[in-house]
């Protein structure tokens, strides 16, 4: 039990340090001062159909933790025109699962948004630190920006 634990939280160290030295962002910005995050652009063009315009991607980026949601979601997908809009979601636990959780990290910390499938969409105006404070977002966390019509 305690070598699973373990190698656990190696893999997730790794993780961490493979998204640190990925990133793409302001390179003027501090070391300290960096938020990064794992970005899934997903293109939700309404239909059912595999055969999109747009491929959804994968990145890992740093940001101020000044900047707002709507400016990671506008960085991410910059050029979208006027008939497209996108929105910054953070994966959301179901309330029975959310019991134990806590928004000072560990174990039950962890969500996976693959497996919930269940997000909230943070305002546009709310600041990375923002949301850090109010546990709907913690550093190396995976998010979705989401760009539809």
């Amino acid at each position: 039990k305690g070598t699973k634990k373990k190698t656990k939280s190696v893999s997730q160290k790794v993780r961490m340090m493979l998204l640190k030295s990925r990133s793409e962002g302001n390179k003027k910005l501090r070391m300290e001062d960096r938020f990064h995050l794992e970005v899934i652009t997903f293109f939700d063009d309404g239909s059912d159909d595999s055969n999109s315009n747009y491929s959804n991607s994968t990145m890992y980026r740093f940001f101020s933790s000044v900047t707002t949601a709507g400016r990671v979601a506008s960085t991410v997908a910059p050029s979208l025109g006027n008939d497209r809009a996108a929105e910054f979601l953070v994966p959301l636990s179901p309330a029975n699962e959310r019991v134990n959780w806590t928004c000072s990290g560990g174990e039950n910390n962890k969500r996976d948004p693959i497996k919930e499938k269940i997000y909230k969409r943070l305002p546009n105006t709310m600041t990375l630190h923002e949301a850090r404070s109010a546990c709907w977002l913690a550093e190396f966390d995976v998010v979705i920006v989401r760009v539809y019509s």
